[in-house]
């Protein structure tokens, strides 16, 4: 595969991560705005650590591996 190709690809994943972050981040912090009671602050505060922490790792992960499938393969 030509090594544009793969720097596309790179940053299509990469977009989609970001774009998903920024999602999850302003979706999660209005339910955190409008929470009246703690448990549900704490409940959704936690959510949005985990949800964006997997979508980092997650991220990450997917990225390493496409990039290792990309480079062994011969298109």
């Amino acid at each position: 595969m030509l090594p544009f190709m793969k720097i596309m690809l790179f940053f299509i994943v990469l977009s989609a991560v970001a774009v998903g972050g920024y999602w999850l981040y302003r979706n999660l912090n209005k339910k955190i705005i409008a929470s009246e009671t703690i448990t549900a602050i704490l409940f959704y505060s936690i959510l949005l650590i985990a949800a964006n922490g997997l979508l980092v790792f997650g991220g990450s992960f997917i990225l390493i591996n496409l990039y290792d499938l990309l480079s062994v393969s011969s298109f």
